[in-house]
């Protein structure tokens, strides 16, 4: 999506001293129903804002996985005698949301002899097709598919590559309820390599991803120590996306607890990071957040504007040309 930067620097700065930067609506609001239906709802043909928030973000993120790799690997792949076609038509069969499609593809792919015999690919793949069936919520076959990614990367002995999957393997345990086995992949295994790479990156997102762990498990407690490690590790090497996403969490679990006043706190710091960073799809997450926590405060005027924000920035985000 391309953002027109005079727009978006007028946006910008409104969104910074508070103007009304979003136009009023006549029908009735977010923060008067329980249910909305607009462009945003009907182009993902969904009916519940949380729902639909989650979907989008989670399709956007194993979408940007794929362009990532179409872009990293593109001239490679039309290099390859065999297993460039279903390659490719992993690509756009994911990009046009059929995973299925996409699934069957690098299923070829990988079998492909000229395909197999580059370590850096076939792990890259079997990681697409991890991503996959996570989305799925097939994590056993997701976990069968990273365990052959860290064999093709650990042939070509590559460090970072096996940290991340390491990284992934314990967020695919938890998710599957296998905490035990979670807290030792992410502890005792990624956590250190990263450490001793002295990549603060993937510290930090060790750090959230172990917080989520337990956060899953309803120990909240360690939860939240460990979200406070992300967020620091996050703010010393400025990165926004690691900020972003350990204020988030913080904030929600202040509010689960009716801690309205210091939720708002976070959550307005990681508004202006997603701002500055001009990350719009976290910044949607943070205006929905927002709206619910001014909403369950009784702060009307203040839900009624972020449900407005909130509105616009799902347009914003759907439809291109606007």
């Amino acid at each position: 999506m391309r953002i027109d930067m005079k727009r978006w620097n007028i946006l910008l700065l409104a969104l910074l001293i508070g103007l009304p930067v979003f136009a009023q609506q006549e029908n009735t609001s977010l923060a008067t129903q329980n249910t909305i239906k607009s462009f945003f709802l009907l182009r993902l043909n969904l009916t519940s804002d949380p729902v639909d928030l989650q979907n989008f973000l989670a399709e956007r993120s194993f979408k940007q996985e794929f362009e990532h790799f179409s872009a990293r690997y593109g001239s490679r792949i039309k290099r390859l005698n065999e297993g460039s076609k279903p390659i490719s038509w992993a690509i756009s069969s994911a990009l046009n949301g059929d995973l299925d499609a996409s699934l069957k593809n690098i299923d070829q792919a990988v079998s492909a002899q000229t395909v197999s015999k580059d370590k850096e690919l076939l792990s890259n793949l079997f990681l697409l097709k991890s991503h996959l069936l996570s989305l799925k919520k097939d994590y056993k076959g997701a976990l069968k598919a990273m365990n052959y990614s860290m064999a093709a990367a650990q042939q070509i002995n590559w460090s970072l590559q096996i940290a991340r999957l390491h990284l992934q393997r314990g967020r695919l345990l938890s998710l599957d309820g296998q905490f035990e086995q979670a807290e030792t992949e992410l502890i005792r295994i990624a956590l250190p390599a990263f450490t001793k790479m002295k990549y603060e990156e993937g510290v930090a997102n060790c750090y959230r991803e172990i917080a989520d762990m337990y956060s899953r498990n309803e120990l909240f407690s360690p939860a939240n120590w460990f979200y406070l490690q992300a967020l620091s590790t996050s703010r010393k090497i400025n990165y926004a996306a690691g900020a972003i996403g350990s204020l988030n969490e913080l904030a929600q679990l202040k509010f689960e607890v009716d801690e309205f006043a210091p939720a708002a706190k976070d959550w307005l710091e990681a508004e202006k990071i997603a701002i500055f960073s001009k990350n719009l799809p976290e910044l949607l997450r943070l205006k929905y957040n927002l709206y619910q926590l001014y909403l369950k405060w009784g702060k009307t005027a203040a839900a009624e504007k972020y449900a407005l924000e909130f509105e616009q920035l799902k347009d914003i985000l759907l439809n291109p040309v606007l």
